[in-house]
């Protein structure tokens, strides 16, 4: 090996001579490479495709030769052989183990009596992504009822190779039955659920990392998962249960109905606080027990009032149990066919538990009548400026007037007698603004006919529920409204719904209208039954009041009986239809009809060309006494006694 020179001289016979150099350069022997050097690039945690590194000895000789790699992470494959030869290279990066970045080591080639050759190798390794589908998660539902759990799928861009996994701590209202795995292209499921036992009432949220470790890299995706929570309770099919017990008739059963308002079977235990007043001990939210409540007026003193709370409670943590208001008239004596007060109060409503009548001539109190004794109660005086229409709470507890005079709506507590602060409202009202208390899903909410709704004098949403009259479902959970136009006289139906989630929502939904039900037009009056089952409409047209179907308002019938002008629907505890008309010289002015709509009487109650006022026929909450306000000016309560 080396350089080696030398001359060679070129002679002819005649003398001539030429030197010619030569010069010879001898290479030692050395590998020669016989294809391009190979480079990866690749996601780190995926799989590169092995590329070949072909070589040879310069001298073109077969000789044996040997490799190694100068980092564990570049696998050559095979490590020995005789030249001309082949190495497949193929990186892992699992080996060291490699994080993202760039990256080089090379494959040392010898052979003996040759120089090792040193090919290095270039690799770029690119940062996986992790990623999840959506990025949130919502438990609870849209109203905070559902408990079930909820999926969400994350992925990483890694092939088919899967990697290690895990989430960050949870907080206490959330669990996992996924708190780690593996994780590949095709994704990993995630499974949230709440922990009832930590959950509070309300919307909360919360940030919940994944995180995968690949190779070298850590990679990780934030997950906000949101918790809608409402107020578990049990609920009764009525708030609050009048009874009776009279010579002219009695009611001392009824039978309610509970249920769990997130919809799932409760065992549930009922106390009376009262001796005279027994319930069904036990039972459960299904359909296989009742809550039964009967009264035993014995011992109770005569021609006065009692008062009982019934409440129903679950041994579940965290449900708020049900508490129903319960009065129990007793009267040992006997009503006339009917008692009449010469007086003009133009508005009157009844209360749900109590045999009382709120009434009131447009001034500033409210007087409380007896409707067994037709004998003035109480007076609340100064409720409002100038008292509008008037309400009761479901259960008994609250009346509400609103003020004409202002745009503020009275309160008076009726448990304590005293007048809470007055409710200021959005919009003006006048006379004829109706006003409707419900209890949806256990809260009470104040309705009014220009769409607006209050609840604890808070002013909710606007509810899109506009109407001349309201009524409601007993559990509050259904609303049908009549408009009071002249033609046609259109009713429409709401789902009604209130949940705790974001700070309290009302929730309403209008399931159905009717603009022509039997052709009627002047809309008057709308009355829905206890249960929901019978709906009922009073148009100055037809001269009949209308049967609807409480689903859909579909036209079911009309009900017999009835006289011109009918102006007022009311529908008994005991599922007894009343109609009432406008009829100047009718041979009645209210009819009672049984629950399939079979008439059973008629009772009048107007003198003659006096007829019973606009939406102004109530009846009470045992269903034995009707009161009406007339044009004459009247007050009447009938006795219509219990259902035959």
């Amino acid at each position: 090996v080396g350089n080696h020179a030398a001359n060679v001289t070129v002679q002819s016979p005649d003398g001539q001579r030429v030197d010619v150099p030569f010069t010879l350069v001898v290479l030692p022997n050395q590998f020669v490479l016989t294809t391009g050097v190979p480079t990866f690039s690749m996601v780190n945690g995926t799989t590169a495709a092995a590329q070949d590194l072909g070589f040879a000895l310069g001298s073109g000789t077969s000789a044996p030769w040997s490799a190694t790699t100068t980092a564990p992470w570049l696998i050559a494959t095979p490590l020995s052989g005789t030249t001309p030869s082949t190495v497949s290279l193929r990186p892992d990066p699992s080996q060291g183990p490699l994080a993202s970045g760039s990256h080089s080591a090379a494959l040392v080639l010898s052979s003996a009596g040759v120089a090792d050759r040193s090919v290095t190798t270039q690799l770029s390794l690119i940062r996986p992504t992790l990623s999840a589908a959506g990025m949130s998660v919502t438990l609870g539902g849209p109203r905070g009822r559902d408990l079930s759990s909820r999926q969400m799928m994350i992925s990483l861009n890694t092939g088919a190779n899967a990697w290690p996994w895990q989430l960050s701590a949870l907080p206490a209202w959330l669990t996992s039955n996924t708190p780690s795995g593996r994780v590949s292209q095709s994704g990993s499921t995630l499974q949230f659920m709440p922990n009832p036992g930590a959950i509070s009432v309300g919307s909360v949220a919360t940030t919940v990392t994944a995180t995968a470790t690949i190779n070298g890299d850590t990679v990780s995706v934030p997950i906000t998962v949101n918790l809608n929570a409402d107020q578990r309770r049990l609920l009764p099919s009525a708030w609050g249960v009048g009874f009776a017990m009279t010579p002219a008739g009695a009611v001392l059963t009824r039978t309610l109905t509970i249920s769990d308002n997130f919809g799932s079977l409760m065992s549930w235990s009922a106390t009376s606080n009262r001796s005279w007043l027994t319930v069904t001990a036990s039972g459960d939210t299904g359909n296989a027990t009742a809550l039964r409540l009967t009264a035993d007026p014995a011992s109770l003193a005569d021609g006065a009032l009692h008062e009982a709370t019934v409440t129903v409670a679950s041994a579940v943590p965290g449900v708020e149990a049900a508490v129903i208001r319960v009065a129990l008239w007793k009267d040992a004596n006997a009503q006339t066919p009917a008692r009449t007060l010469a007086v003009d109060y133009p508005t009157i409503v009844a209360d749900p538990v109590r045999p009382y009548i709120y009434a009131h001539s447009g001034g500033s109190s409210v007087t409380v009548f007896n409707a067994y004794t037709g004998q003035q109660v109480t007076t609340y005086a100064n409720v409002a400026a100038a008292l509008g229409q008037m309400a009761v709470s479901p259960d008994g507890s609250r009346l509400y007037a609103l003020n004409t005079a202002g745009r503020t709506l009275g309160v008076v507590n009726l448990t304590t007698g005293a007048q809470e602060a007055p409710w200021t409202l959005d919009n003006a009202v006048d006379s004829g603004t109706p006003l409707l208390v419900v209890r949806p899903n256990g809260v009470e909410v104040v309705l009014l006919g220009d769409g607006q709704a209050y609840r604890s004098g808070v002013s909710l949403v606007g509810t899109g529920i506009f109407g001349g009259s309201m009524s409601a479902s007993a559990d509050g959970r259904r609303v049908i409204t009549q408009n009071a136009g002249l033609s046609p006289s259109s009713v429409s139906l709401y789902d009604v719904d209130y949940s705790a989630i974001a700070g309290g929502s009302l929730l309403v939904t209008r399931r159905a209208g009717n603009s022509f039900v039997n052709g009627s037009s002047n809309g008057k009056d709308v009355a829905f039954s206890p249960d929901g089952s019978n709906a009922l409409m009073a148009s100055g047209a037809p001269y009949r009041c209308s049967r609807v179907d409480p689903s859909n308002l579909s036209f079911i019938g009309s009900l017999p009986g009835g006289d011109s002008y009918p102006n007022n629907t009311e529908v008994t505890s005991d599922g007894r239809l009343i109609c009432g008309a406008s009829s100047l010289y009718g041979v009645s002015d209210f009819w009672v009809h049984s629950s399939t709509g079979a008439l059973i009487t008629g009772y009048k109650v107007a003198g003659y060309a006096r007829t019973v006022r606009d939406r102004q026929l109530v009846v009470t909450a045992d269903g034995l006494v009707v009161v009406a306000s007339t044009s004459d000016p009247r007050l009447v309560f009938v006795p219509i006694g219990p259902a035959p």
